[in-house]
Formats: C-alpha cells, sequence, structure tokens
C-alpha cells in the first residue's frame, strides 16, 4: 500500500539494506544467501548475459557462488554448445575465472587472462559527480588498453549512466573517440596475443630533460607500477615517451602500438635481428589507417622506424610487421 506508484511498488526496499547486524539470524543470513541465488539464477538465464563480475574477493557467499557460476556455464553450454561466458572478480587462483585488478595492470606479460577496470571519473554517478576532475579521458583510456593487451590483459570500462539512464554528454564524446580508434584498430585489438615481451623504450620519459615533473613525483610513480590495484596510469601522470611502444600479435602479424606519436625516427632494440627476441627480418611495415609508405631500417642491434607527420587520429598510432 505505501508503495503505491513508486518505483519499489510490489517490493521490499528493506531488501536493499537487510536488517541491522543484531537482528540478523542464521535463518534470515540463509534466506539472504538463498535469494542472492534465484536472483542471480534469473539474471544469467533470463536475461541472457556474457559476464558475471563480482566486486570483491573470491565467490559471494563461496559455495552459493560457486552454485550461481555453474548455472551460468551450464546455461551458454546448454544454449550454445559451448560456454562462450566469463566469470570476473579479484579472484586468485580459481579456475575458470579471470582475475581482475582494480584501478590498474599487470607489470609484465601474465600467462593467464586478466582484466584491469577503471572509470572516466568515478563508478556511479551521484550529486557531487560533476564536481569531480576526471581522472582518465578517451588518451588515457587508449593507453591502458594497449598496455592491458600487451600483457595479456583486457580493459573493463566503466561508464556513469545518469538517472534517466543516459550518458552524459561530455563521456559520450570520450567513447566516441575510443570507440573510433578501436574500430580503426580492431585487428590489432579483437583476438590478439602478447608478444614475446610487452613493450620497447619502457620509462623513456625518465630520460627527457627538465619537462616540469618532480623527482618525487617520478619515484612515486615508479613505486606505484609495482603494485597490482590502483596504479594505473591517469591524465594527471607524466606523458610517455615519444618512442615507448607495446606488443600484440594477430594472425602472424607483429603490431607496434606508438603510444605518444610524434614525427621522426624511433628506435626499437627488441627489434634488432640479433636481439634476445630473435624477431627475424621485418619485411614490410604498414600504419594502420594510412596508405603513406613507412621507412624503416632494421640492422643487427635495433630496428629504425620513421613515423609520419600525418598519422589517422591524436590518439596512439599501430604499425603492422610482416615477417
Amino acid at each position: 500500500e505505501d508503495g503505491k506508484g513508486k518505483w519499489w511498488e510490489g517490493l521490499n526496499p528493506a531488501d536493499l539494506y537487510g536488517l541491522p547486524p543484531g537482528q540478523r539470524t542464521p535463518e534470515y543470513i540463509e534466506s539472504v544467501k538463498q535469494n542472492w541465488v534465484l536472483r542471480h539464477t534469473e539474471l544469467v538465464t533470463k536475461y541472457d548475459v556474457d559476464m558475471l563480475w563480482f566486486d570483491g574477493y573470491g565467490f559471494p557467499y563461496k559455495e552459493y557462488g560457486k552454485q550461481v557460476c555453474q548455472n551460468f556455464f551450464n546455461h551458454k553450454l546448454q544454449q550454445n554448445g559451448t560456454i562462450d561466458a566469463v566469470i570476473a572478480g579479484k579472484f586468485s587462483n580459481e579456475p575458470s575465472t579471470v582475475k581482475d585488478i582494480e584501478r590498474g595492470g599487470a607489470s609484465e606479460v601474465l600467462p593467464y587472462p586478466w582484466q584491469g577496470i577503471t572509470t572516466l571519473r568515478t563508478w556511479f554517478y551521484k550529486e557531487d559527480t560533476d564536481r569531480m576532475e576526471y581522472k582518465q579521458n578517451a588518451r588515457t583510456i587508449i593507453e591502458l588498453l594497449a598496455d592491458y593487451m600487451s600483457k595479456n590483459g583486457n580493459l573493463l570500462l566503466n561508464v556513469e549512466l545518469l538517472a534517466d539512464g543516459t550518458i552524459p554528454a561530455e563521456q559520450k564524446v570520450m567513447l566516441d573517440d575510443i570507440g573510433a580508434w578501436v574500430n580503426l584498430n580492431s585487428e590489432a585489438i579483437y583476438a590478439s596475443k602478447p608478444w614475446l615481451i610487452y613493450g620497447d623504450n619502457i620509462d623513456s620519459y625518465l630520460k627527457r630533460e627538465d619537462d616540469g615533473t618532480d623527482e618525487t613525483d617520478l619515484a612515486a610513480l615508479q613505486e606505484q607500477k609495482k603494485t597490482a590495484n590502483f596504479n594505473e596510469r591517469t591524465v594527471t601522470s607524466p606523458a610517455y615517451g615519444h618512442d615507448e611502444v607495446r606488443f600484440v600479435t594477430n594472425n602472424k602479424a607483429l603490431y607496434v602500438i606508438v603510444l605518444n606519436p610524434e614525427k621522426g625516427d624511433i628506435e626499437l632494440p627488441s627489434l634488432g635481428l640479433n636481439s634476445e627476441q630473435k624477431p627475424g627480418k621485418i619485411n614490410s611495415i604498414k600504419m594502420i589507417g594510412g596508405d603513406q609508405t613507412i621507412k624503416f631500417q632494421q640492422g643487427s642491434e635495433k630496428l629504425i622506424l620513421s613515423v609520419p607527420g600525418e598519422r589517422p587520429n591524436k590518439y596512439a598510432t599501430v604499425f603492422k610487421l610482416r615477417r
């Protein structure tokens, strides 16, 4: 009666929060767990979701969480004949799951798939959101994606929806830019795999003479990279060096992603004929989205790549190498 005409008509608002801790009897706790299983089973079977993402460490409610995941996998298997489904969270060595790293990424190529999760500003839209500074933008998200892919990772990007379910206008512009970059460079993104190493000229920005970055800030950034969660670069991080790159492979091609390109030659020691990576002879290089001839020289110690001044967009530039 009290909820008639309200958004929660027919529901119990108390279910949003549950009883105070002192009133949570064993019977009540069991009913909450059973209700959680029923709701999530309805979610995976009725709405045909592709991924379950848990914001916590391990399976929610332990065996109850595992039961939901089992229901999820079984539904996909019965529906499609294959388990085309992903379960992600802050898991540690749990079979059939993808490990999440919150607002951060791996510092090396990991032998298993993982996922970095981030958001442009905050995790959800609230009263004071408009007064908050953006932590990410189109440029930094593209850089994060390139970095994570090169280390066997995926990027899950959160979007702060308004109360009516629409996307804030300024965030839509960012997402459109990200989407255009992904579409342009899709052959280096979808189904790509890490190479032998994730990049070359790592942290070359540290070699720049006075760029206005405080030495204390640089030391903190280097220390931050050693952590797992919350180690991501943001809009306030020092810009990448113009020669720092990330590597991915796909369909026998090697892709070089120049994170912060500018016109001129860059040297890539990892692609020298005698390097530890043994890349083999590079026969051709093409810039994705461009038709100009890309000049390069490969010697025993390094490959010199000429980055053109005219590029497809203002973000990271992708080059396709054929051997």
